[in-house]
């Protein structure tokens, strides 16, 4: 038997009755892990990140806790033996050996949370804090906030956040499975200023919160009502009656609304007041003043990470809901619990039930390959989810229930998408750049499987509906394309007043006057704005003689039946041009390589930034633009799908189409 086991079992011996029993043994992990991962319809889930120190069959190692910065930079701790904090660049996945390492030789890390720009660490036995220039790494200073933490024992990690009232929160699990603690600040949540000062209950021990909690590592606010929500394991190899044999279901897990000053009933009672039948309280009526939990789950699932959920991302129903990640028991005698995500449901503010949400880490064999420990959200709107057995970063996104409400892969260079006069999405596919011949339309069928609508093309871009016919630039023309899927020249390269070099986005005007941009050699030479009558006749709106302000415009929408919006390339600048004059108001900006433009049915106004692969929101043209999602290698021409609900995305460097669900 190995050293680590042979200590576990004496441990658990000294601990309580013993169960022969273990974690679930380890599976070999999936080559594909995604493909094992089962998700409610319409979510979608993606190895974020592989490779972080896979524990295994090891316990606190491998990536724990998570946090992101402002920059949308991923921190994740690495646990016992590797001892270290690592920063995930906010420009995708990473392998452990080309991560920023934040600090290393750390005692035992896990929570995280930043202050005042500042990373906070949890250590074993402190908190410390870690100062970085410019996101450098190592970090260049590093300080002790609070120190003499309990540490060691069954239950050492320590986890942190930073409260609404700006004081540190950090959990202090048991020492033990089943005893009268020595430190009474162990099975407790601590609270401190930020300082490092106490800031406990008064008629508690110094910095205790909360207590009775025999292992709380998760604990989150409610967004809407402010209370605070904890995780608890329950104790292992627990009896139904004095001396009893160990029962599986016992005791249940916890999710428990914590109070100030509250015990929680370990180490003498769990779940609805029930005391331990093994180990009385002192007084024969202590369980009933103890604080039941709000909610339980089954026993020995170990519910570790649990976050609320704030984003637009998500359908609206999921909403203000929770999310526990479920770690998975090590000591039943019959089918593993945990070892899965799921969903608490609230309602009116308070919870109400538990649902699966990711299931499939434990095999139908009773083996497991990975073990969920944390669950936040991305700045996107995205869940995160830490696995330490597996050494793996997960991603979960909502994509939709419909099976066009997907992601179309496989596309050579697509450019623009639209709703097309038939309620279907079409698609503008350059294919190679400067071949002429291989560009085509695509439209996107009922069953979500793209098919070739006209073809011909050369470097096909903007796409424009008017009369039941898409327009689209094509290099140097316009092209008009029928019901049939025939195309037919309606505006050649020798009937614009200037010759043309970089014909980009179309817009109609109410009067069916067609704006075309000319983003020129895209360095902010040889740009301008044409409009095109109904007839076909071309005409010069402006250009970098008339208005400095044109570089490389790209993206138009129609603002009013007087005004036309641009955003410029070169610039990321969002202009206001009136389109008797040609005058031009800068309105906006910050959208680095501006491409679309697009508005719902609710007048909020969408702009993709291609260069740097964004899709902005703004309240209207003129409010600050938020950042919708982020991570396209290339945003390029966006549109309004069919049910008004999602963002049509060509990520024309990743040759795929996503439908972007829209805040509701």
């Amino acid at each position: 038997m190995p050293i680590r086991y042979l200590v576990l079992t004496l441990f658990f011996l000294l601990n309580g009755p013993v169960c022969v029993a273990g974690l679930a043994p380890v599976a070999p992990i999936p080559a594909d892990p995604v493909t094992k991962l089962k998700a409610p319809p319409g979510f979608e889930v993606e190895v974020y990140t592989r490779g972080l120190a896979p524990a295994g069959a090891e316990f606190y190692r491998g990536p724990r806790f998570m946090v992101f910065d402002e920059e949308g930079n991923l921190y994740v701790s690495l646990g016992l033996t590797h001892n270290k904090v690592v920063m995930l660049p906010k420009k995708g996945a990473q392998e452990e050996n080309t991560l920023c390492l934040v600090a290393d030789g750390l005692n035992g890390p896990q929570g995280l949370a930043f202050l005042e720009g500042d990373l906070l660490v949890a250590n074993q036995d402190s908190i410390i804090r870690l100062q970085q220039e410019d996101k450098a790494c190592p970090a260049t200073r590093m300080e002790t906030v609070v120190s003499g933490l309990p540490g060691g024992g069954r239950h050492p990690m320590k986890t942190l956040k930073v409260g609404p009232d700006g004081l540190l929160y950090v959990t202090a699990g048991s020492s033990c499975n089943i005893c009268v603690e020595k430190d009474p600040r162990q099975g407790s949540i601590l609270r401190f200023y930020p300082d490092g000062r106490p800031a406990g209950a008064d008629d508690l021990p110094e910095g205790v919160y909360a207590t009775g909690l025999r292992n709380a590592e998760g604990f989150a606010w409610h967004p809407e009502t402010g209370a605070l929500y904890a995780t608890n394991n329950g104790a292992d190899n627990r009896t139904a009656t004095a001396g009893g044999p160990p029962r599986d279901d016992l005791p249940p897990e916890e999710i428990n609304l914590v109070k100030k000053g509250a015990h929680y009933g370990w180490p003498y009672c769990w779940g609805n007041r029930v005391p331990d039948p093994n180990f009385p309280a002192p007084e024969s009526d202590f369980c009933q003043g103890t604080e039941p939990p709000v909610l339980t789950l089954p026993a020995h699932a170990a519910p570790l990470g649990i976050t609320f959920y704030t984003g637009d991302q998500f359908p609206t129903e999921y909403r203000h809901d929770a999310f526990v990640a479920l770690h998975g028991s090590w000591n039943r005698n019959q089918s593993y619990a945990g070892y899965k995500v799921i969903r608490i449901h609230f309602e009116d503010g308070k919870p109400v039930r538990a649902t699966d949400f990711i299931t499939g880490w434990l095999e139908p064999t009773q083996r497991a390959w990975g073990r969920p420990v944390d669950v936040i959200q991305g700045p996107e709107g995205a869940l995160y989810i830490s696995d330490d057995r597996g050494g793996m970063i997960y991603r979960v996104r909502y994509r939709g229930e419909n099976p066009i409400y997907s992601t179309i892969t496989h596309l050579v260079n697509p450019e623009s998408a639209l709703t097309g006069p038939d309620e279907r999405v079409y698609v503008s596919q350059i294919g190679e750049f400067d071949v002429d011949g291989d560009g085509v339309i695509m439209v996107i069928g009922s069953d979500g499987e793209p098919q070739v609508f006209a073809k011909g093309l050369n470097d096909p871009k903007g796409l424009a509906v008017w009369d039941n016919q898409i327009y689209v630039t094509d290099r140097t023309r316009i092209v008009r394309i029928g019901p049939d899927g025939v195309s037919k020249e309606f505006v050649t390269a020798s009937a614009f007043p200037r010759p043309p070099r970089f014909l980009n986005d179309l817009e109609f005007g109410s009067d069916g006057t067609l704006y075309v941009s000319d983003s020129g050699d895209l360095k902010g030479q040889g740009g301008a704005i044409f409009k095109i009558s109904p007839s076909g006749q071309v005409d010069l709106l402006a250009d970098g003689e008339s208005a400095a302000e044109i570089k490389s415009p790209n993206g138009l929408l129609m603002d009013d039946k007087n005004h036309l919006l641009m955003v410029d390339f070169m610039t990321g600048e969002l202009y206001r041009i009136a389109l008797k004059t040609g005058t031009m108001e800068r309105i906006n900006g910050g959208f680095g390589g501006g491409d679309g433009l697009v508005q719902d049915t609710q007048g909020r106004l969408y702009v993709s930034d291609y260069k740097n692969g964004k899709v902005y929101i703004l309240d209207s043209p003129t409010a600050a633009p938020r950042l919708l999602r982020d991570q396209f290698q290339a945003a390029a021409d966006i549109g309004l799908a069919p049910d008004g609900n999602h963002l049509l995305v060509p990520d024309m460097k990743a040759g795929r189409l996503i439908w972007l669900p829209l805040p509701q």
